[in-house]
């Protein structure tokens, strides 16, 4: 187990920790995961300088933050893309909250043949082994407990993205993961050029008691009645047909992790007005919204939407039908069939190949449909 100094930590984790909290250090745990295989997609000498300083931050992410104790399903993975293949850019994935990298494991190998780098961190305090046969909240202490340490993580993320190799930068996001590319591309406006944001969530069903009642939440701490009667993790954990396929993650937190996600998500939605002397993010964004979301407020997602759209940026947005889930693509969250998860790959790889906006792949205009969309296409 290596302890990370105050010297090689990431700020997030110097944040975190403090002079007398010195041995909880391990305040996100991340094991991460460097595959080449046979990739090795052709870069000039230029590019290759470029991307060694990429791969130097992500050892720092490594070697800061290293544990034994992560999920085999959780280890962030950054993969080449393949030999042979013209080189695209450099994608940046970031998986929902309380899941793991895994929900990208089906995605990965399609961007990579496709000729794309891709990286897929790992959240603070996300993906550790836990403690006993049933999850508690005790298994998640470092998440996040304060939406200022989320900022830290995009801060670095974006510091990650700097380094990438030649070709365009693009971010992809599910549920929270859309929240934080938002903000990525919301503090360097100029970094990425274009994103895939698919089902964020900026805004739950329960945000209006947990925001009311947040500070006294965080005072009493009764994190149980939280994760059981307002956030679904309850259902999380009963679900069984989860477990036999392997889901990474945990189910359970203290409700202050709950609350820093959400203030988070307010920080995002504050910050799509480009207000005076602010720069629109450059990057052409293709939003998928799911349909009657469970436990999500896409009216949130709708404002964020209607800022950008108003200050200028280059946006698209379409909507699934009802009945495709939130978590939209992942087998471990939702293992039925999917008959619509090849259309959504392909809508997602041709917008991050040659920005063409989806709303299907099919000549007729498949499953996600612009005219349904909540934002006027």
């Amino acid at each position: 187990m290596i302890l990370p100094t105050t010297q090689s930590a990431l700020p997030w984790t110097r944040r975190l920790c403090s002079a007398a909290a010195t041995a909880l250090v391990l305040a996100a745990p991340l094991a991460c995961y460097h595959r080449k295989g046979e990739n090795a997609g052709s870069a000039s000498p230029q590019e290759s300088r470029s991307g060694q300083i990429a791969l130097s931050k992500w050892q720092e992410l490594e070697l800061s933050h290293a544990t034994s104790d992560i999920q085999s399903s959780c280890r962030p993975v950054h993969a080449q893309a393949n030999a042979g293949v013209n080189f695209r850019g450099s994608i940046l994935l970031f998986h929902g909250f309380s899941a793991c990298p895994q929900q990208y494991e089906e995605l990965i190998p399609i961007l990579t043949g496709a000729g794309f780098d891709v990286w897929v961190p790992l959240y603070p305090g996300h993906g550790v082994v836990p403690k006993s046969m049933k999850p508690r909240v005790d298994d998640t202490f470092y998440v996040p407990n304060s939406s200022v340490l989320w900022e830290a993580f995009v801060d670095d993320m974006n510091e990650l993205a700097k380094g990438f190799r030649g070709g365009p930068r693009l971010l992809v996001g599910l549920s929270h993961g859309a929240n934080v590319a938002l903000r990525a591309m919301q503090k360097s406006p100029d970094l990425y050029d274009r994103a895939v944001l698919i089902a964020p969530k900026l805004k739950t069903e329960a945000s209006l008691f947990t925001g009311l009642f947040s500070n006294q939440l965080k005072l009493f701490n009764i994190d149980d009645f939280i994760a059981d009667r307002l956030s679904g993790w309850k259902k999380c954990e009963e679900d069984s047909l989860r477990k036999p396929v392997g889901r990474g993650g945990f189910c359970y937190m203290e409700n202050r992790k709950a609350i820093a996600m959400l203030e988070f998500g307010k920080t995002v939605v504050e910050g799509s007005t480009v207000r005076g002397g602010g720069r629109v993010p450059k990057a052409a964004v293709q939003a998928i919204l799911s349909t009657f979301d469970d436990g999500v407020a896409n009216q949130a997602a709708v404002k964020v939407f209607e800022n950008m759209r108003g200050s200028g940026q280059d946006l698209t947005v379409c909507t699934m039908p009802k009945g495709i889930p939130h978590s939209m693509f992942s087998k471990y969250d939702f293992p039925y069939e999917k008959p619509w998860v090849d259309e959504l790959f392909a809508g997602v790889l041709a917008f991050a190949r040659d920005q063409k906006p989806y709303a299907g792949s099919k000549p007729e205009g498949g499953l996600c449909e612009l005219a349904n969309s909540p934002v006027l296409p």
